[in-house]
């Protein structure tokens, strides 16, 4: 098996197991797990900057994974109420999600126009 599909085994078993201990309500159990899965999820974007080098496309998508991560944490604390900075982050991680999908259409649409292709991509920057 290779990498990418060890990792998702993983993060499927991780997921699985964070499910059970929350239904049990071990809750050190679940502190433990819940960042794990968005961490372990985060390793994809590094494999990838790693094997392509710096790419600006990939780095979005690991801030915002970052971003994800902490408002993972904000949010599974049961204890507390930071409803309002676990949102905030997500905000953030949902608006680095848009830069980076508008950014790699740009990239389609300018690779595409070298090449004579047309896409739908060019209606969301015309």
């Amino acid at each position: 098996m290779n990498t990418l599909t060890v990792l998702a085994l993983f993060i499927i078993c991780i997921f699985l197991l964070r499910e059970f201990v929350a239904y049990k309500r071990i809750l050190f159990l679940k502190y433990l797990l819940t960042p794990l899965i968005t961490a372990a999820i985060l390793i994809f974007p590094v494999l990838s900057l790693a094997d392509n080098g710096f790419f600006l496309y990939a780095f979005l998508i690991f801030l915002s994974l970052l971003f994800a991560l902490i408002a993972d944490v904000l949010l599974m604390l049961e204890e507390y109420n930071y409803l309002k900075s676990g949102m905030i982050f997500f905000y953030v991680r949902a608006y680095l999600l848009c830069i980076s999908l508008f950014y790699l259409c740009k990239l389609y649409v300018v690779e595409f126009n070298t090449l004579g292709i047309y896409s739908s991509c060019e209606l969301f920057l015309s």
